[in-house]
């Protein structure tokens, strides 16, 4: 009963941010969570410059620091 008011009367009324992960339904802010914080910013880093791919042998990742990294996810993302 009380999953019930919070989805239709509570759930309305606080902004994405500050809501918590209550139950299996809002898994998905963990992801909106994650693009927010910078401990993050790195692995999302990463992972566009391997566009999805792992990392190989002669992969161009091992000539940028971290902040080339982080600076070239940030001029790509709009949001960041």
């Amino acid at each position: 009963m009380n999953d019930h008011f919070y989805h239709s009367h509570i759930k309305q009324y606080i902004d994405i941010p500050s809501r918590k992960i209550i139950n299996k339904k809002d898994t998905w802010l963990i992801g909106e969570y994650r693009l927010k914080h910078e401990p993050y910013k790195l692995l999302l880093a990463n992972m566009v410059v391997h566009t999805g791919s792992p990392c190989y042998r002669y992969c161009t990742c091992h000539f940028y620091s971290n902040d080339d990294k982080i600076s070239y996810y940030k001029s790509i993302r709009a949001d960041s």
